[in-house]
């Protein structure tokens, strides 16, 4: 994958890293995040992040003159996000790699004309000397990991975040009793985040998947619970933070 991605002559500190699970390669050079054909690794990265579970993101962007640019970003254990940025084919800039620490990842920006339900961008960023060693990724519940894959309306990555294209798609999706998955975090701290997949299945039924991280100096737990509902209500407007009323009963736990 890696290797696909042009990256052949990192720092020996940095290919260590290079191990870990990978969600995929996700652009090409002179291709935007928008392009549609890479929604399943952006969902793929973007459950990871939700779930604090230690994986890989591989992007190839580019210059204005067409060089290269690639950069991998990995789920960090404390809800933030790696970044390794390689210009070393950057012809008309510094060649050299560059590691950064961010603090958040957003979906919050805004609607351009296009713009893909996965899309995400990541901000707070800090040049750092390393990027922090990380536990092997958590296994998933496969009520989770073997779901099936419905139509995304998107991601609300903090409860503050205004995301009105998301929220007026699953709406609508409700409405109609056709299928959609809409990503809710109900609650995040520096203890520990609640995130909802809130999923219409068809008319009148509806399933909701919860995962709850807690977080201490030495530990992260997570658990889930599988809810079938037969009744889910948005709220009248679109302002943050997104409460959606449900009738559900727990199926599963994990």
């Amino acid at each position: 994958m890696l290797a696909n991605a042009g990256i052949d002559a990192a720092p020996e500190s940095i290919r260590g890293l290079f191990g870990v699970e990978t969600c995929g390669l996700v652009g090409r050079v002179q291709t935007p995040w928008t392009d549609t054909t890479y929604r399943r690794e952006r969902r793929c990265f973007l459950d990871a992040f939700l779930t604090g579970r230690y994986v890989a993101l591989v992007w190839i962007g580019g210059t204005i003159e067409g060089d290269p640019i690639v950069r991998v970003y990995f789920v960090l254990s404390d809800g933030s996000i790696g970044q390794l940025t390689d210009t070393t084919k950057d012809n008309f800039g510094e060649k050299t790699w560059y590691v950064s620490i961010c603090r958040r990842a957003t979906t919050s920006i805004g609607s351009p004309a296009g713009l893909d339900a996965s899309f995400f961008a990541v901000d707070g960023c800090e040049q750092a000397s390393s990027i922090p060693a990380q536990e092997a990724p958590r296994a998933l519940p496969t009520f989770f990991s073997k779901r099936d894959e419905l139509p995304l309306c998107g991601y609300i990555l903090s409860p503050l975040d205004s995301v009105p294209g998301a929220v007026d798609c699953f709406r609508a999706a409700l409405a109609a009793g056709t299928p959609a998955e809409l990503v809710v975090t109900a609650a995040r701290s520096d203890s520990g985040r609640v995130v909802h997949w809130f999923r219409v299945l068809r008319q009148g039924s509806f399933e909701v998947l919860t995962n709850t991280q807690s977080r201490t100096s030495s530990a992260t737990t997570s658990a889930w619970v599988k809810q079938s509902c037969t009744r889910l209500a948005m709220p009248s407007d679109n302002a943050p933070p997104l409460t959606i009323t449900t009738e559900c009963q727990v199926v599963q736990t994990a």
